[in-house]
């Protein structure tokens, strides 16, 4: 009888230690899904429209793209003016507008000029 017990004690462990490894893999998986759901994506045609995956450039209507890392270096190498456009107030570096205070913003060269219709 006590046999019969320990084995199936042994046994409820067993699974009961199996059914807690399961849920952290579990956990695991899900953590890395969120991770790639939370990916930024971007518009191939204009790269500031940004969002999630499955969703579309509210300019222009296409899918967007996962955003290269390529985009980030761009983003550093920029010249960074004022919105308010006050003369005198671009920079190499971020900061405040010299003139008017408000945060300046980073501006990267376009290669061409096109229309869309």
């Amino acid at each position: 009888m006590r046999t019969v017990k320990f084995l199936a004690t042994l046994i409820l462990m067993i699974a009961f230690s199996s059914s807690i490894s399961f849920g952290q893999k579990a956990k695991g998986k899900a953590k890395a899904k969120k991770e790639v759901a939370s990916a930024v994506y971007s518009c191939p045609m204009h790269p500031n429209m940004t969002g999630k995956k499955g969703d579309k450039c509210l300019t222009c209507g296409m899918a967007l793209v996962p955003k290269k890392a390529k985009a980030k270096k761009e983003v550093t190498a920029a010249t960074y003016i004022c919105p308010m456009k006050c003369e005198g107030s671009a920079s190499n570096k971020p900061g405040d507008c010299p003139k008017c205070g408000m945060k300046l913003v980073a501006v990267t060269k376009k290669k061409e000029s096109h229309n869309h219709k």
